[in-house]
């Protein structure tokens, strides 16, 4: 795998568990999913050389833990170009379970994240820098959530979340959710 970020799409179609792992060759380790029953989904993970945790660059192998049928998809997407991806403005309304909505561009500056989950589960929303470098969990609540936060964007000040550039929204829920994005 290269820097940026990987994406993982899996079906699992069982009431028992199903765990998935991905392993660099020498160091890095990143459980996607573990769960108990029917799974069908999307996650994302950063792959970096600036990652103390999580996934560097380098040879990878997958390890599934299943009972029944099971389907995994692993690639990595790039921005196609300077001017690929939406503005900042972003709205996702009536989304379920597990998604990687991607290319939204960041220039610098402050935007508010408003965000509702009505799951029982984890809810967490986290952008990925298309090189697979700045992260930062917007929200990571269990159950029943609504609020905001205000992201920073800016050249690297210690005021600043994130540095201006493309991100991927990584988003994990177990029930029906809207993320909305506003400069």
């Amino acid at each position: 795998m290269s820097e940026g970020l990987v994406v993982v799409k899996a079906i699992h179609s069982r009431e028992e568990g199903f765990r998935l792992s991905i392993f660099g060759q020498s160091v890095g380790e990143v459980q996607l999913i573990d769960t108990v029953g029917a799974y069908a989904g999307v996650r994302g993970t950063s792959v970096s050389l600036r990652n103390r945790t999580g996934l560097v660059p380098g040879p990878h192998r997958l390890l599934v833990e299943a009972r029944g049928p099971w389907t995994v998809n692993v690639g990595q997407e790039f921005p196609a170009n300077e001017n690929a991806g939406s503005a900042p403005l972003l709205n996702l309304e009536e989304q379920m379970g597990d998604d990687v909505r991607r290319w939204v561009r960041f220039p610098e500056g402050e935007y508010l994240i408003r965000s509702r989950h009505s799951g029982i589960g984890r809810f967490a929303v986290a952008p990925i820098n298309a090189d697979g470098g700045d992260e930062v969990l917007v929200v990571d609540q269990t159950g029943v959530f609504e609020g905001e936060r205000f992201l920073t964007v800016g050249p690297g000040s210690s005021k600043a979340d994130l540095s201006p550039g493309f991100y991927a929204l990584v988003v994990q829920a177990d029930g029906d959710w809207e993320v909305n994005v506003q400069p």
